[in-house]
């Protein structure tokens, strides 16, 4: 597992900060990430979201092209 923060990304869905891991699953050759704290940029600054909520899972999932994008992945 290879650690990282992201402190700012623009994404489709707005601007957000996180951090953890990528892994590479050997078996399909794909890169897999957890996060361990997610925010996103709301009226008045930061507003961090739990990570084990459905929305921020179908968040996460809908991000995860951008976010392997971000990384160089």
């Amino acid at each position: 597992m290879e650690e990282f923060n992201i402190s700012r990304l623009n994404t489709r869905l707005g601007i957000v900060k996180l951090t953890g891991a990528t892994s590479l699953d050997e078996q399909t050759n794909q890169q897999h990430i957890t996060v361990h704290q997610l925010e996103i940029m709301g009226c008045d600054g930061w507003v961090e979201l739990d990570v084990n909520h459905d929305q921020s899972k179908k968040m996460l999932k809908r991000l995860h092209s951008e976010i392997i994008a971000h990384l160089g992945l």
